[in-house]
């Protein structure tokens, strides 16, 4: 099995998790399994995936899986829907605020997502405060709880299950600057055992190791978002092949490829080079130059990052005559990497040395 981690997909994928999408279906059509794997908590993720038009069966996320609902089909929760004990009734708010009363006290805060469903609950204290907060999956079911202390800090999130039962906690203190850090994660009653985690990264290389058992082991890690995986694989316990494929520079200066430190996370794998089985990039001449900086430390294999489908490469191009002269288009986000700027100037000095 070959599995593509990233941090997560959202409704407008990064041109990252398309050429995954793209990959991954590529694997599929040749009759090669493989699996996009996220570790981020997204509750809208399979909303998402109806959005962009893929299947949930190629995909694979952390929480979704140990909270046991990577399946799960349901329809999302209404106010109408969210159950009420006894006494309790509801009263609109604002267009996105219920109240659920009871003997006259405001009990709970229900608030509206865009869809106009339940996007989280607020359960209020007798001063009014928040004592908890419960977020709800777009498939309508309680995804998390989250507590807080007297000074509204959260000291405590647990993912629950289906039957609202907590499978994986995360527990918090106050930093310096009292604000809320991370300090362990606690995976409840997995196969009958509880483990402790001490970080996020220990956490989901459990969660990569035991999906590489789940499909037979020695099985194949390519991150693609370094961040989300790197420091995971080479803290694995099972066998896999493991390769980091880079989308961007692989040097501080991408100027200064011979003299430049290596970005960090590419690092984590030269650190860990007995463990790597390759580094991979979208071209021969970036091999090229990750060979001559790293010595061949890991292996080096160029692979176009993108694919096309089989439709769209027997489409006929358009003729150059049918096309619009000197129109030229950019896709990228607007951000300093992209240096966006140098296109403007490329493009300005093109066009005013067109007219000598």
């Amino acid at each position: 099995m070959y599995f593509f981690i990233t941090s997560k997909i959202d409704s407008t994928p990064s041109a990252i998790e398309l050429a995954m999408i793209q990959r991954q279906k590529l694997f599929t059509k040749h009759r090669v399994p493989a699996l996009i794997v996220t570790r981020n908590f997204v509750r809208d993720l399979h909303h998402n995936m109806q959005l962009i038009g893929y299947d949930d069966e190629f995909q694979v996320n952390m929480y979704d899986y140990f909270q046991g609902t990577t399946n799960y089909e349901g329809e999302p929760l209404t106010a109408a829907n969210y159950p009420r004990v006894t006494g309790e009734t509801l009263e609109r708010v604002s267009a996105n605020e219920f109240d659920v009363i009871q003997r006259e006290q405001r009990q709970k805060a229900l608030m509206l997502n865009a869809q106009g469903n339940i996007d989280y609950v607020d359960i209020l204290n007798p001063q009014g405060a928040v004592s908890r907060r419960d977020y709800y999956d777009t498939r309508g079911f309680l995804t998390v709880a989250q507590y807080f202390d007297d000074k509204q800090n959260i000291v405590l999130e647990q993912h629950c299950n289906l039957q609202q039962q907590p499978v994986l906690e995360t527990f918090f203190r106050p930093n310096e600057k009292q604000q809320p850090v991370a300090t362990h994660q606690r995976l409840l009653n997995y196969h009958g055992h509880n483990y402790e985690f001490e970080d996020w990264d220990q956490l989901t290389a459990f969660f990569l190791d035991a999906l590489n058992t789940e499909y037979g082991g020695h099985g194949t890690m390519i991150v693609d978002r370094s961040d989300a995986g790197m420091n995971p694989i080479v803290k694995m316990s099972t066998a896999a092949r493991k390769y980091e494929f880079l989308h961007s520079n692989f040097t501080l200066d991408p100027l200064d490829v011979v003299n430049s430190p290596i970005v960090p996370y590419t690092q984590i794998g030269l650190d860990h080079a007995s463990q790597m089985a390759g580094l991979i990039m979208s071209t021969q001449e970036e091999c090229d130059d990750m060979t001559n900086h790293i010595h061949n430390v890991i292996p080096t294999l160029a692979i176009p990052v993108g694919s096309v489908s089989d439709e769209q490469l027997a489409a006929r191009p358009v003729d150059f005559k049918d096309r619009i002269e000197g129109k030229v288009i950019a896709v990228a986000r607007l951000s300093a990497e992209k240096n966006l700027e140098q296109l403007i100037k490329a493009v300005a000095y093109v066009h005013e040395n067109s007219r000598m």
